[in-house]
Parts: structure tokens; C-alpha cells; sequence
């Protein structure tokens, strides 16, 4: 039987327990269990209470929201630690059966035998004592009560939840428990229940009667109504099922009635399979964690590997499955399909749209995995101060008469033993090629020699070219391997008996780079500068869909280091190409101390802020001549140059043409002739008159407007520091920096730091401020603050500094010349202190070096939200602030504005001169943390229309202990297809963002007549492998002796799942190295036993070849997870993994991806970011039927029949998957959608793995 209770009015009355009662009273273990329904408005349950212990103690039910549809109720329960609460929607007529179970560091709560939440609250139920309500509920959605269930020192497991719920009497459940109490509401229909009813009394035979209902108050009214029962409501939908890409696991994807996905909770049944018509039985259950998936996963029983091609059949009773939707309905014999040896997705099927492009990345040096130019003296830095120099034009300024340039050096990677090489350089023949340009009184000879012991360079003397009058010369050397250790280094060498010499048009060329003869002079082609290097394009046959080179032209995360002005920007140069400038040290700082608004009421910018007036001191009569870098300036009579002020970067219009201000002394301004695409001209007019030069531009300072947790502190300088706002300039290194204390709380504040960066805001010509942002303290949040005093510096130590051009850094032509020979579109970046004549030229640069009709990305800096970058807190947010209080994107505003420049002088570049080519320009917002369409809405009032919306759609596995236990046992290709599903169906994360911007972008467009579009910046594989407790490795609370074999876990390393069997690796290393190049200090045990609850783990020592040893210092253990994930990317599946994550993203809207990246190292050991890891590594299916290597005979994980021996390098030996399905998929692309101009590619389809005679 039941109970409908009703009232005239919520929450007035109720029905009272025992005074005495003590169910769920300080409880090491309980459970609770009961049947539910309401009727009429759902909307008038809003905020209902419909049992509880007092005043929210121990367990109840409530509801939350609802609507005219439906009502959420609330299942809680509590102790002094923590709580649980799980909400469920439910609607009008349905029966619920609810469940919950409590036992320490484990809570569960059920719908329908669905586990709905989960918590890991530690400690017995609550210790408050306190009485059991029965409250009131609405006339207008009576609440029915069946079957109230309590028991103590028990707590239900879902198998008793799923009985009760089928109807099981509660007394034949949890029959060990010490005490169980059940009100059945048994009573006549319709009448009124009273105290003394049997009903309202323990119905469990011998079962106290401290609980019993004693008391009726308030205007509570009810009746008994007939016994409910639990009916499935077939609320889900199985809307796919799949054998997935390994064979041996299949997947079901949920959703509600009207498609939506919906997380899979748990199985409630097990489902059978057939294949081609015999019933192999139940499948196992692979438990995911249930928070955040739309899909179940399956293993096939009986160790069965579904082959391709095979017919697949399912079979399942009603409600087999529990999602947040309800349950599915049967299925019998229902198909499936059958993706093994293929994507899981069907994207081998998919017309596709979606076009992978590539970043290009990282700072180009000796040990880089790639160099994107044949000419690898790009690679080539500055000449060490203790050899001498080697000036941007060639000319030669030796120490002695010989001295070394590094150009090619086997690659260490980061965070392993300097011993360890993860890439070596091919053995073969290389040639150096040169033109000395001073061949009579100063020859230079240049030669390649080995930087190490353990390799050579061997002349072929008959192959050696003198050139004409000391032009053309080239030398071509073999490099061989002294030993197994293949660890070299290729060096520039360069001799000059009187170390004065000067060189131009100086190529260093690899195996596969150049031809020759013996015995004949052998010639290089030199015409292109800026050649493609032959194995990149081999590498994409296809082509790509974009290019981005944002890491390889700007340093800082594409910030910059300074750059302003057009020439700072790296220039292609006659010598070293890559070369950067030298340190230009800025002048010292005499102190810090108060931002006083008073005194300093404008922050000056020449891209943004109000207008000002200044006086023109003389005619003009000339129209600029170049100076000795090529710029063509004047110096011109500013009469109020110092009061106005005229500041280094503003920017004066004097008539109709725009001047750049170079420098400033007293009233003589020299000044950039014809800035901003003006043309120069004589200028007489107005001499003596204030507003006869018009100044760009000033900001109004407002401390205030910074908002809150911001300190500002200014800066003085000796003499005018020439910074610009908005360019990022350095600390100096081996500095002293003082720290200061904040006006607002008496915090202590520190600015700068040794040779960190910083965005100034300049304020004066010899004055900066520099905002800092910090948390709350106290507990409070202070408004902005400033120094309360003044600090007296060393400007000896004290400065900011910049290194123009930065070091390492390609010339932008880079972009259009890899987009021209991949017939891709190109992606330029500008950095953030670009001033419009830099961006004039870098637009003319990229214009000219590309063929039209390609898109040109065009994005303002990089990543304008990444707090960990100073761009942020310093230029972005401190300018959204001060330019634009109150906007409804404030941190944002000034790189939405900002960046509409940016693509407007893009355009205008590109149109001139009649080319009309201003078409190719498509806009950029690099939105990323802000998922919604604000910054594109914000855009359109200030006159900003965005043409895409760029994201970084990088993959992680939902990792935690739930999943690591999911995937413990699992074979390389079900890992594979486990971080595909997580890919396509996790209902957290990254995945839900992307489709949450897509479907914002498209409202956008529609709301707003626009096509803005959704592009991917960056992205790709990342961490592919859960791990015991979701990190990279677990901290032992004590380094472990030689002979230890317990281990014993430190505090607060999170939920932590570990089993008899699993193997860990003891290390110093808390991010993980790989086991063939790990440490000596490293070792491998065995667990035999983990207690959770004292956070032991029980071990045998020195496992898979490695010794027991004593541990010291701060120590970790980790899984296998670091050797787990690159053997999945150098899994044949790989490449069948790639392809689906490139589905995924054309089902979600994107157009173009840029992955991350081209080749590069393991970031930290274990980002799995690269599409090849080392430079000479080629694409391939992984399996050896295609003639190339078959990765699964290199292993990284220990144990296994093809491990590889310790040492040897996995990525030397592997294709590379990845790099092959791009091929695939570009193939495909191409023939639906080939992308314009086709420009010259020689050398694409002639790519030759090593030299070979003619």
C-alpha cells in the first residue's frame, strides 16, 4: 500500500517519527529504499520537501526545480565530512523507486536501480539526532509513498536496489543488518491515516518501534492509496551499436527520445551477442567512469576477435541499460555494426569536408626535431662570444683562426638523462655550400666536422666545388657512427688565417637534400633561400589543409620579444637566416613605488585611446631618406615635444600623412616618413600652432578600473626608455627586484622577477607601469591597489630588455611558402606590440611571397586569454579595463578591437595596387576558455565581424581511478578504442565545449546574418592513458629502503585504484620517463596488496630486469602509463584512431584544424603531441604491409615479447600511423574539395631518402 500526502500549502506540517528513533544514527553502514510518484503541476513541488531527518540531517528526499514538464528531486545524505546528493528529473503519473547506500569512503545513490551519483565521504552517517518527516506537499501535486525502507549496519548493493525495486520484500534483503525498519503506508484507500496505524508502524517482524510515527502536526493531510510498483518507462534509445576498431569491444551509444546523447549509468542487464549466427553469450561489462559517458563498453566473452566482415547481432531485455534518461527497450537479435580493422566512427565512409592543417612549431636550433627549410643553417644560432662573431651581412670577426657553429646535434629529450637520445642524425653524405665574398686578402674555408667523440665527417675531397672567384663553393662530407651509442653532432666550421673574412648565401644540406657525382665538382641549387625542406613534403603528399608557424616566427608563445617596429621582425639575411640580434638592454630602472593617477594620468599606445595635440617647430621640406636600416626618416621640430608629450611608438599626423616617432630629443623628433601606408610630403601649414600635429593616442589611468586583485606599480627610468605598450619585453637577467607593499591590505607584492616577461604600460617617456594580478587573501577581495611607497632600485641590475630579431625565429615568408608547396591556406600570426607599419609589412610580406586565392588566417598574438602567458594580466586585461569599463566582455575588449585593426590593415595590404586580393583575409578570435558567442556579439558594436572562431581542440582520456580500472588488462588496440570513444561520446570536458561553441556560433549566425565559423588553432592527441588516481604518478610519503616492500602513499594523491599484479615503476621523476631511457635509479615492483584506507602498498622489488635499490629524496610510483600510450600511437589502429578524431571534428562544424605539431618531442615525457618525433621519421600504416617498418616489433612496454632493449630509440625505428591517415584523409579531401591555386612543387614527389650518385 501507499501514502498520498497533500496539504492547502507547502512545508506547514508533518508526519513525525519516533523521538527515539535511531535509524542511520552514527552508522558505519546503511541503506535506504522506496517507491515514489506525483501527481498534477510539477511546477508547484518547486522547493518541496518530501522526507527527511529534522532540519537536513542524515538522509532524505527533497525537490529543487521544476517546471510545467517536470521536477527535479534531490537525494541527500550527510555527515560532519561531507555529503552526497543525487538529482534526478521526474515527471507527473511515473513511478520512481529510490535507494540509497552509506558506507565509509563509499556513497551511492539509485533511481530506478540506476547508480544516479557517487561520493567518497569518509566517516559513519551523521551523529545528529533527530526525528523522521513525512512533510507536506501541495494539493496541486500530491506526492505518493510506498515501501519506506531503513537499514542499519547495512549497506544495499545494487543487486538488492534492483530486487527491491522488482518487487523483493525488504526483509529478505540485508538480512545481516542490525536493525531494518519498514513503514509499508498499508491502510484502507482513501481513509486518513492516524497514530497507531499499522502502516505507520515497523512492519519488520521483531523490528523495534522506536521509529514508529508518533505525532501528526500542522495542516499535514494524506490517505492510503494502492501499493506502487515499478513499470519501465522506455525513456532511452539505443541510437547505435558498434563492434568497435579492435574486434574484441563493442560499444552502445544512448539518447534521450527526442536524439539528445545521455550518459550511460550502468548495465541493469548484460546483453548477449551472435556472430554470423552463433550466440557467443553475455558480454562483459568494461566499467567507464558512469559521470561522463554517453556510451557503454563491452568485451566480447571468450578471448573472440570479431573479423571483419562478420554479421553482428545483439539481444537485450527491456531496461537493461540505465542512462540519465530512463532505460532502452529490448532488443532481439538487433544488428550491429561492425567497425573492426576500420573507424569506429565510419568515417572510412564519410565525405569529407574537414581539412587537417599543421603547426609548424618551436624555435628553430641545432637539436629541433625539424627544420622546415632545405637549408638547415637555419638551425644556426649566434656565434658564441668566446669564438667571436659572424655579423648579419657575413663579415667575420674571429678569435683565432678557426671557430665552430653547431648546425645539427642529436636531440636530447626534456626530462631524461642528458644521456639518453631520443634522435639521431641519419648517417650519409651532407655538403656545406658557401660564397666568400673577400677571397683575396681574407679566404674563409668552411667545413662540417663532428661535435662528438662518438661520430665523423669524412671529406669526398673529388666532389669539392671552389666556385667562380670564391662564389658557388660547396664541400660534401660522409657521416658515420663511431660506436652504438649514435649520439653526434654536425658543426660549421670556419677558417680564416686572418680572421677577417666575410661570407654570403651559406647552405647546410642533409642526405636528402642535394645530389652528386664522385669525382665531379658537385653544385648546389641556392636561387630559393627559402626552399622547402624535401621531407616535409614527402611527408604530405596531399597536402594540408592550413599551415601555422606561430612558435617558429614569434618566440614567447607567439607573443614576441619586443617586437614594435617592421624591422624587428626576422629578416630573411645573406648569412645566417635564423640568426637573431643581440641583447638590447633598455635603461636602468632608479625606482618603483605608486601608480599616482595624478601625476601619470594617461597610458600612451599609437594603436588605441584619444587623440592629443602637439605643435609643429618648423616646415617640413624633405620627404625622408633611408638610414643605415633602411627606414625611410626624418628629423623633424616637435615645439612641445617634451609637454605634449611625444613619446618613442606614438604615432603623429601631421596633414594627411602618418609618422611613426623613432626618437625623441628635446624638440627633435626623428620620425618614420609615410607610416601607415601614408604618403610622405612636404608639410608647411600650421608651424607654431598647438593641433598642427595630431598625436596617437592616450588612455585616461583609473586605478579603479583595473578592477579588483590587480596591483599596479610605476617604474622610472634614467633617461627615456623607448618601450612601446604593448610589446613584451624582459626582466634582466641576474636581477634584484624589490618587492613592495599593496595600499589596500599590506600585501606583499612582487613585479618583476629574473628574466621573466612583462607587458608594460608606458605612462611617460621615462615612465612605465607594469599590473600584476593576485588572488584574494583574507578571504576578501581588495580593489586594484598600488605600492604604498616608493623603492629605490639598482638600475646597474635593474632593466627590461629585448633581442631583436629573437633568436631562432623563421621570416613570415615561412607560412605562405609551406602553404604555396602543400597547397594549403596559411595562418599568420602577429605578435602583440606590432605597431600598423609592422603589420603593413608583414601583410606585403606574406601578400607577395604566396600565390593568390589562398585564405590567409590572420590572428591577433596567440592565445589572449592564457593566464600563464603575461600578454594577459599586463596588455589584455589591463587595456579591456582602462579603455572599456564595464563592457560585457571586459578582459576581452581590447583584443576584440585590437584585432579588427589588425585584419582591416590585412585587408586594405592586400587590396592595394589594384590586386583586389583583400578576399583572402579571414579573421580570427582565439576564443577558447570563452565557449560562447560573446566575443563575437561585442565585435559587431564595435564594427568587428570575426570570420572564425578558433579553439584547440585537444584530447585527454577521462582519467581516474575508475577509468584506470576500466582499462587494467585492456590490449593496446582496446586502449585505442577507449580514448576514440572518449573522443566522440564524453560527456565532460572538451568534447562538450566544442559542441557547445559550435552550436553558439551557429545561433550567432543566424541571429546576426554572419558565417562565422568554427577553426581549430591547435589540438590533438594528448594523454591517451588513465592512471591509478587521474595524475602522472602517486608521491610516497618516504623513499623506500633497498629491501622495502611496503610502500607507504602520501597525503592528498586523490582516489587511488590499484590491484594485485599491476606493475609500477618507483622514480624521482613525477612526470614520467619512459622505461627505456629511464634513469638507473629507476624500478619496476610488483603489487601484491593496496589497502586504500592506510595507503599502503604491498610490492615485490625489482621487477622486469630492473634492482632494488634505496630510494632517496622525494619519490613516486606510476603505472605503465607512459609506455602504454607510445605504443598506441605507433599502433597500426593509430591510424584509424586519427581518422575518427578527424570525424569528430567535422561532425561538430569544424573547417580546418591546425594540429599540434609538425615534429616535435614529448612534451614533459608525455604529451603525445607530435605527428613525428624526430626529423627524419616517415608516415606508414605500422603493420609492414607497406613495405615499411612494422611498429609492433618496438615496444616501449616492458615485459613484452618485442620490448625494446634499454636505450634504443623507439622513434628511430616507427612510421608513423598519424602521419599516414592525414595522407588518407587529404587524398579524400582533395576529391571533394581541392583547394585553389595550385602553385610550383618541384620537389614534392621526389623526395630521396639519401644521396645518390647520378
Amino acid at each position: 500500500m501507499s501514502i498520498t500526502i497533500t496539504s492547502t500549502s507547502n512545508q506547514v506540517g508533518a508526519f513525525n517519527g519516533g523521538p527515539s528513533d535511531n535509524m542511520w544514527l552514527g552508522q558505519p553502514a546503511a541503506g535506504m529504499s522506496c517507491f515514489l510518484k506525483y501527481t498534477g503541476n510539477p511546477a508547484a513541488l518547486a522547493n518541496a520537501n518530501v522526507f527527511r531527518y529534522g532540519n537536513y540531517a542524515r538522509f532524505g528526499i527533497n525537490c529543487t526545480t521544476a517546471n510545467s514538464n517536470s521536477v527535479k528531486f534531490n537525494l541527500f545524505a550527510s555527515n560532519t565530512s561531507g555529503s552526497i546528493s543525487g538529482q534526478f528529473s521526474a515527471y507527473p503519473d511515473v513511478v520512481y523507486h529510490v535507494a540509497m547506500s552509506w558506507v565509509s569512503g563509499r556513497q551511492v545513490c539509485y533511481v530506478n536501480g540506476i547508480p544516479i551519483a557517487t561520493a567518497s565521504v569518509v566517516g559513519n552517517t551523521s551523529t545528529v539526532s533527530q526525528t523522521l518527516y513525512l512533510w507536506t506537499m501541495p494539493a496541486a501535486a500530491p506526492v505518493t509513498l510506498s515501501d519506506f525502507t531503513a537499514w542499519n549496519g547495512y549497506a544495499l548493493t545494487q543487486a538488492d536496489v534492483l530486487a527491491l525495486r522488482d518487487g523483493a520484500p525488504p526483509s529478505t534483503v540485508g538480512t545481516s543488518a542490525t536493525q531494518v525498519v519498514e513503514f509499508t503506508f498499508a491502510g484502507p484507500t482513501g481513509a486518513t491515516p492516524a497514530v497507531g496505524d499499522p502502516g505507520l508502524k515497523n512492519a519488520i517482524p521483531g523490528g523495534v518501534s522506536t521509529s514508529d510515527f508518533t505525532t501528526r502536526f500542522g495542516t499535514w493531510t494524506g490517505a492510503y492509496s494502492p501499493q506502487l510498483a515499478y513499470t519501465p518507462l522506455i525513456t532511452a534509445v539505443v541510437s547505435s551499436a558498434t563492434v568497435l576498431t579492435s574486434g574484441t569491444l563493442v560499444r552502445f551509444v544512448f539518447t534521450d527520445v527526442p536524439g539528445a546523447l545521455t550518459t550511460f549509468l550502468a548495465p541493469l542487464a548484460t546483453p548477449t551477442i551472435s556472430v554470423n549466427g552463433a550466440d557467443l553469450g553475455a558480454l562483459i561489462p568494461v566499467p567507464l567512469d558512469t559521470s561522463a559517458n554517453a556510451a557503454a563498453i563491452f568485451r566480447v566473452p571468450g578471448g573472440v576477435r570479431i573479423a571483419p566482415g562478420d554479421v553482428v547481432t545483439y539481444s537485450a531485455p527491456t531496461g537493461w541499460a540505465g542512462t540519465l534518461a530512463g532505460v532502452p527497450g529490448a532488443a532481439v537479435n538487433a544488428p550491429m555494426t561492425n567497425c573492426s580493422g576500420r573507424p569506429s566512427s565510419g568515417a572510412d565512409t564519410l565525405a569529407k569536408t574537414f581539412r587537417p592543417g599543421m603547426n609548424f612549431p618551436w624555435s628553430v636550433t641545432t637539436t629541433t626535431p625539424f627544420c622546415a627549410f632545405a637549408n638547415q643553417a637555419f638551425r644556426m644560432g649566434n656565434m658564441s662570444s668566446g669564438s667571436g662573431t659572424l655579423a648579419k651581412d657575413g663579415t667575420l670577426a674571429l678569435k683565432a683562426t678557426t671557430a665552430q657553429l653547431g648546425v645539427m646535434n642529436d636531440f636530447f629529450q626534456t626530462g631524461l638523462p642528458s644521456s639518453t637520445i631520443i634522435q639521431t642524425n641519419p648517417e650519409g653524405y651532407y655538403a656545406v655550400a658557401w660564397d666568400d665574398l673577400d677571397p683575396i686578402a681574407n679566404p674563409t674555408t668552411l667545413s662540417l666536422v663532428s661535435g662528438s667523440p662518438h661520430s665523423t665527417l669524412t671529406e669526398v675531397a673529388s666532389c669539392r666545388n671552389t666556385g667562380v672567384n670564391g662564389v658557388g663553393q660547396v664541400r660534401v662530407f660522409q657521416y658515420a657512427y663511431t660506436d652504438s651509442s649514435r649520439y653526434g653532432a654536425i658543426s660549421v666550421q670556419f677558417s680564416c688565417p686572418t680572421k677577417s673574412g666575410k661570407i654570403g648565401n651559406m647552405w647546410v644540406l642533409p642526405p636528402w637534400g642535394f645530389t652528386f657525382t664522385p669525382g665531379t665538382p658537385c653544385t648546389v641549387d641556392t636561387s630559393d633561400p627559402l626552399k622547402i625542406d624535401a621531407r616535409l613534403l614527402a611527408r604530405f603528399p596531399n597536402g594540408l589543409g592550413a599551415v601555422r608557424c606561430m612558435d617558429s616566427t614569434w618566440s614567447n608563445a607567439g607573443s614576441g620579444w619586443g617586437e614594435s617596429e617592421p624591422e624587428d621582425a626576422p629578416q630573411l639575411g645573406p648569412v645566417l637566416p635564423a640568426a637573431g640580434g643581440f641583447d638590447q638592454p633598455g635603461p636602468g630602472i632608479t625606482q618603483g613605488g605608486p601608480w599616482d593617477t595624478t601625476v601619470s594620468p594617461y597610458v600612451y599606445s599609437a594603436t588605441m585611446g584619444t587623440p592629443f595635440q602637439a605643435t609643429l617647430g618648423a616646415p617640413i621640406a624633405d620627404t625622408g631618406s633611408l638610414d643605415a636600416n633602411g627606414r625611410l626618416v626624418s628629423t623633424i621640430t616637435i615645439s612641445d615635444a617634451a609637454t605634449a608629450p611625444v613619446i618613442v611608438g606614438l604615432v603623429l599626423r601631421i596633414d594627411s600623412e602618418d609618422m611613426g616617432v623613432l626618437a625623441v630629443s628635446g624638440t627633435q623628433v626623428t620620425v618614420r616618413r609615410g607610416s601607415r601606408s601614408t604618403t610622405p610630403a612636404t608639410h608647411t601649414a600650421g608651424v607654431g600652432t598647438l593641433g598642427s600635429v595630431t598625436v596617437t593616442g592616450r588612455i585616461a589611468a583609473s586605478l579603479a578600473n583595473l578592477g579588483a586583485r590587480t596591483f599596479a606599480a610605476e617604474f622610472v627610468t634614467q633617461s627615456p626608455h623607448g618601450l612601446v605598450t604593448g610589446a613584451i619585453y624582459r626582466f634582466a637577467p641576474f636581477s634584484s627586484w624589490p618587492t613592495f607593499t599593496d595600499n589596500q591590505k599590506g600585501k606583499a607584492v612582487t613585479v618583476g622577477s629574473n628574466n621573466g616577461w612583462c607587458v608594460p604600460l608606458v605612462t611617460g617617456p621615462s615612465t612605465f607601469v607594469i599590473p600584476v594580478a593576485y588572488g584574494a587573501y583574507d578571504g576578501q577581495t581588495y580593489p586594484a591597489s598600488t605600492a604604498t611607497a616608493a623603492v629605490a632600485m639598482n638600475p646597474a641590475q635593474c632593466y627590461l630588455y629585448t633581442r631583436l630579431p629573437a633568436p631562432g625565429n623563421y621570416p613570415i615568408e615561412i607560412v605562405p611558402k609551406l602553404a604555396d608547396a602543400l597547397n594549403a591556406n596559411a595562418h599568420v600570426n602577429v605578435p602583440s606590440g606590432a605597431n600598423d607599419d609592422m603589420v603593413d609589412a608583414l601583410a606585403r610580406r606574406v601578400r607577395d611571397a604566396m600565390t593568390p586565392g589562398r585564405i590567409v588566417y590572420v590572428e591577433y598574438v596567440n592565445e589572449p586569454w592564457n593566464v600563464a602567458i603575461p600578454m594577459f594580466p599586463n596588455l589584455m586585461q589591463a587595456m579591456s579595463r582602462l579603455l572599456y569599463a564595464g563592457s560585457p566582455v571586459i578582459d576581452a575588449a581590447y583584443y576584440v578591437e585590437r584585432s579588427g585593426q589588425v585584419w582591416q590593415r590585412f585587408k586594405d595590404r592586400f587590396n592595394e595596387g589594384g590586386r583586389n586580393r583583400g578576399g583572402e583575409i579571414r579573421g580570427i578570435f582565439n576564443l577558447q576558455l570563452g565557449a560562447d558567442a560573446s566575443w563575437l556579439t561585442y565585435g559587431l558594436t564595435k564594427g568587428v565581424s570575426a570570420d572564425a572562431v578558433a579553439l584547440a581542440p585537444y584530447q585527454d582520456i577521462w582519467s581516474n581511478a575508475a577509468m584506470y580500472t576500466a582499462a587494467r588488462g585492456a590490449t593496446d588496440e582496446e586502449l585505442i578504442d577507449l580514448y576514440v570513444n572518449d573522443i566522440w561520446y564524453k560527456t565532460l570536458s572538451s568534447t562538450t565545449k566544442t559542441q557547445f561553441t559550435s552550436a553558439s556560433i551557429a545561433a550567432y549566425n543566424a541571429a546576426n546574418g554572419k558565417s562565422a565559423f568554427l577553426y581549430g588553432y591547435e589540438g590533438g592527441d594528448q594523454h591517451l592513458c588513465a592512471t591509478p588516481n587521474g595524475g602522472t604518478a602517486i608521491k610516497l610519503a618516504t623513499p623506500p629502503g633497498a629491501t622495502d616492500t611496503t610502500l607507504t602513499i602520501a597525503a592528498n594523491q586523490g582516489t587511488i585504484a590499484l590491484f594485485p599484479g599491476d606493475y609500477i615503476m618507483i622514480t624521482a621523476d613525477a612526470a614520467g620517463q619512459l622505461y627505456t631511457y629511464s634513469q638507473p635509479t629507476d624500478e619496476w615492483a610488483q603489487v601484491t596488496a593496496f589497502d586504500p584506507v592506510a595507503l599502503t602498498i604491498t610490492v615485490t622489488r625489482g621487477m622486469l630486469g630492473t634492482t632494488a635499490q634505496a630510494h632517496t629524496g622525494t619519490t613516486y610510483v606510476r603505472s605503465m602509463w607512459v609506455e602504454k600510450q607510445r605504443d598506441m600511437i605507433y599502433h597500426p589502429n593509430w591510424a584509424h584512431a586519427t581518422t575518427d578524431y578527424h570525424a569528430f571534428l567535422q561532425s561538430v562544424g569544424f573547417r580546418e584544424k591546425c594540429h599540434y605539431a609538425y615534429s616535435m618531442p614529448y612534451v614533459n615525457g608525455q604529451s603525445m603531441w607530435g605527428v613525428y618525433h624526430n626529423a627524419f621519421q616517415m608516415p606508414g600504416k605500422g603493420d609492414g604491409s607497406d613495405g615499411q617498418a612494422n611498429n609492433r616489433n618496438y615496444l616501449a612496454t616492458p615485459g613484452q615479447p618485442k620490448t625494446l632493449a634499454a636505450g634504443v630509440v623507439q622513434d628511430s625505428m616507427c612510421v608513423s600511423p598519424r602521419g599516414y591517415a592525414i595522407n588518407q584523409w587529404m587524398a579524400e579531401v582533395r576529391q571533394v574539395n581541392p583547394v585553389g591555386p595550385k602553385a610550383s612543387r618541384p620537389s614534392a614527389r621526389k623526395f630521396l631518402p639519401l644521396s645518390r650518385f647520378r
